[in-house]
């Protein structure tokens, strides 16, 4: 990885397109796309070095008891630095993940200071709420 403007770009070794141009320098764990799909498949130019968007990131971290669906921004675990329920129109997305399982949309709302879920959870399963937040340049 290489930091360039305070954003991480992640770069791999270009895709290898058929056995003829395979050498003994290159390694046998190389990967072969299919033939005719370069579309899906990275190319082997370099990717550009300007236009990185930067992000927040915040998460709420909390355990299930077992008896409530409803989380507060009390019921976060501050030792593990958890925020608050962010108000959903001040993010970009959210991703609710719980037992480290990410969760559908339609499983649980989000206002400002309150998660709901569906359904209880037997207690002591970690819920992690994620939000990122694009910022413009």
């Amino acid at each position: 990885m290489n930091e360039i403007s305070g954003a991480i770009r992640i770069t791999s070794k270009p895709w290898i397109r058929n056995n003829a141009e395979a050498s003994s320098c290159i390694p046998s764990y190389s990967i072969f796309p299919p033939l005719g799909c370069s579309i899906i498949f990275p190319s082997t130019q370099p990717p550009p070095t300007t236009g990185f968007l930067k992000v927040e990131t915040f998460q709420y971290i909390t355990v299930s008891d077992g008896v409530k669906n409803t989380y507060t921004n009390l019921d976060g675990l501050t030792q593990f630095d958890s925020s608050v329920i962010l108000n959903p129109n001040t993010v970009s997305y959210m991703n609710l993940f719980i037992n480290g399982i990410l969760q559908p949309f339609n499983v649980y709302k989000v206002s400002e200071g309150i998660l709901t879920i569906n359904s209880v959870q037997e207690n002591g399963v970690p819920i992690t709420l994620q939000f990122i937040r694009v910022l413009s340049n």
